[in-house]
């Protein structure tokens, strides 16, 4: 189990990538597996990827339901899973893969130009 490993090697880091599908459709197994990986490792060493192989529509809506999830009631008391924190989410949609790659995170990048009517 990649938690396990995960546990025994600091440099090892939980990716959701291809977890997208089950967000969509099978959110308490999603649930099941996030919590366990935000037990074990907790949400510093969890990254969020977009190597899924689905469509961009598809990527859209697991982001937008990562945004808004949260662990059921029944699985944080049952299972010792804890609250879902915007923190938490900074930290899996990007803070933690800019810190294992150096990046300064609080600089922007890109300026994006508005549209001109056409």
């Amino acid at each position: 189990d990649l938690n396990m490993v995960a546990m025994g090697h600091p440099n090892v880091y939980p990716c959701l990538s291809l977890l997208i599908p089950w967000a969509l459709s099978a959110p308490r197994k999603f649930a099941r597996i996030l919590g366990e990986a935000m037990r074990f490792v907790g949400s510093d060493r969890i990254i969020w990827g977009t190597d899924y192989a689905g469509f961009g529509a598809q990527i859209k809506a697991a982001v937008q339901g990562l945004r808004e999830f949260q662990f059921p009631e029944d699985m944080q008391e049952g299972y010792g899973y804890p609250a879902l924190t915007d923190e938490d989410r900074a930290k899996i949609f990007g803070l933690n893969l800019a810190g294992l790659l150096g990046v300064d995170a609080s600089r922007r990048r890109v300026t994006v130009q508005p549209s001109s009517p056409a």
